[in-house]
């Protein structure tokens, strides 16, 4: 979800190769905030199914990643993630 945003970590340009590329940006150009973004791509049956974006425990998960990702980049929060397994 972060990847097809189409900016890295670093602010760069992040060149799109999915065959749903357009479906893909159709839906993160037309959420308001990050958090619609992740309700809209888990609408994208196609790739989701029918179920998961009605499992809010997982719809919470999911967001509160996606925004970690976001504001602490990817190589943090798999660090994190990685030390609370071990813990």
């Amino acid at each position: 979800m972060r990847y097809i945003g189409g900016i890295d970590d670093r602010g760069a340009a992040i060149d799109i190769r999915d065959p749903l590329k357009t479906a893909l940006r159709s839906i993160v150009a037309s959420t308001p905030d990050d958090e619609a973004r992740v309700q809209g791509l888990l609408a994208l049956t196609a790739v989701f199914g029918d179920d998961l974006r009605t499992d809010l425990p997982l719809v919470h998960a999911l967001t509160d990643v996606y925004l970690r990702l976001r504001d602490k980049g990817a190589l943090a929060v798999v660090t994190e993630l990685a030390q609370n397994l071990s813990d």
